[in-house]
């Protein structure tokens, strides 16, 4: 049985061989007045997809080898991020080997949590910490800093005010534009490749996030954002080329692409570029042509493909935008001590040396989106297409990734005070420092996706 079934894949693959060479849908690109039965080509696809991410945050610890200062990275939290997509896109020919092409992204759920490490509760949660005093209390930043001897930390120091965070998003968000244009096609002459020339305007319809990190009304000890919106507030331009040449059953391909962002809202001024490339191969194992038509009757297709993407520096919703937000709009007050004292800066006016607050004369400065370190996803696809009687298309692809370790915070400038003392004491609640700047690292990411789609 299994003999026969492998005989008729093999048989149908090199039959396939003697038929129309269809373009990878790397490089596909839609058209019109082609010289077909069909003048006009539209595709209309609805996908869902599904992607889950685990990763590690940690702080920049100083620490001392003999004399020498090092520096050192402290894992504290474990972060988890599960996010549900819906997009619809739309194709039309409009003319020879040129199409219009857009994309509406629904957001159905994007959810991002915190919890502190194993390794930050077994180092610093144990006997040092007094669980009743804090559980009483509600939230760390209310908690006398004699209780936070353990050491320096993204908690003790006020950076983040919870010991666990939670955010939840949904909603519209920012829709695609664009026009492809292959000036090759190797199914029009199968001595060229396919090469596909694509231009994408990224526009700003979605409403902008609005970072915040509230109390929750079940578990004092725990920060949470509300269902908020999903938008970027960012204009991108959009340059990409992918290209491919069909040999019998097998079609590999190569891309590349380019993002100019230019910020429009209230949150992300500096955005960051990104590009990257992408190769692959994708496998035919069956196709079917009726007549003189271009498109396939029917198809099953398997896609096989690994990508770059180079990720530059500049402002970006990350996964701990929304826990740094939890002091916005307060103020140092008797009553409220959200910006702890800067122990390197003294004053002696008195003529007794004492450390002052941080922003003792101007106050706590106007919340901003920390800048997000240069870091590059690496991530490998498997994908599985079909075409049903040539109106019907179905797929699903699975991907498996990597973001490499980066910053979530750089400083804007270094001078003298930036690196921070070996005694935790002198450590404050500023990120953007040489010494306390926060980590992402270890991330894993894992999605699948399912699509359906009609063409004519």
């Amino acid at each position: 049985m299994k003999f026969r079934l492998l005989t008729l894949v093999l048989a149908a693959t090199l039959l396939s061989v003697a038929t129309p060479a269809l373009a990878a849908r790397a490089t596909d690109v839609l058209d019109a007045n082609d010289g077909d039965q069909i003048p006009l080509d539209f595709e209309i696809d609805v996908e869902f997809r599904q992607e889950m991410e685990w990763a590690m945050i940690s702080r920049e610890r100083n620490a001392a080898d003999g004399n020498q200062v090092l520096t050192l990275n402290q894992d504290e939290f474990v972060y988890e991020e599960l996010k549900q997509t819906l997009d619809i896109t739309g194709r039309i020919g409009i003319w020879r080997d040129v199409e219009f092409h857009f994309t509406f992204p629904v957001t159905l759920n994007e959810t991002s949590k915190g919890k502190p490490s194993g390794h930050w509760r077994n180092k610093y949660w144990s006997a040092i910490y007094p669980w009743q005093s804090l559980a009483a209390g509600g939230t760390l930043s209310q908690q006398p800093t004699s209780y936070f001897n353990g050491g320096p930390s993204l908690l003790a120091d006020r950076v983040f005010g919870y010991i666990n965070w939670e955010s939840v998003r949904s909603g519209f968000g920012d829709m695609t534009l664009g026009f492809a244009w292959a000036p090759l096609n190797n199914e029009r002459d199968d001595t060229f490749p396919s090469w596909k020339l694509a231009f994408d305007l990224g526009l700003p319809t979605g409403s902008e996030q609005n970072p915040r990190m509230e109390t929750s009304a079940a578990n004092s000890l725990k920060g949470t954002n509300p269902s908020s919106n999903v938008g970027r507030k960012v204009l991108t331009f959009n340059l990409s080329t992918a290209i491919s040449k069909r040999f019998g059953f097998s079609d590999p391909y190569f891309g590349g692409n380019i993002k100019i962002p230019v910020g429009v809202g209230t949150h992300l001024k500096d955005p960051r570029i990104i590009g990257g490339f992408m190769v692959g191969n994708e496998f035919i194992l069956f196709e079917r042509f009726y007549k003189r038509e271009k498109e396939p009757l029917w198809k099953i297709a398997f896609d096989f493909r690994a990508s770059a993407t180079i990720y530059g520096r500049g402002q970006d919703f990350t996964g701990v935008t929304d826990p740094l937000a939890w002091r916005r709009d307060k103020e140092n007050t008797d009553n409220e001590t959200y910006w702890p004292d800067d122990l390197r800066r003294v004053t002696s006016s008195t003529g007794v040396e004492r450390p002052v607050d941080y922003f003792a004369y101007d106050g706590a400065p106007e919340y901003e989106v920390p800048i997000e370190d240069r870091y590059t996803y690496i991530e490998a696809l498997v994908g599985l297409h079909f075409v049903l009687y040539h109106y019907v298309l179905i797929g699903t692809q699975y991907t498996f990734g990597h973001r490499t370790d980066h910053f979530l915070s750089l400083p804007s400038k270094v001078n003298d005070l930036d690196l921070r003392n070996l005694n935790s004491s002198g450590y404050n609640a500023q990120i953007n420092e040489t010494g306390a700047r926060i980590r992402k690292e270890g991330s894993f990411v894992f999605s699948l996706s399912w699509s359906l789609g009609i063409t004519f």
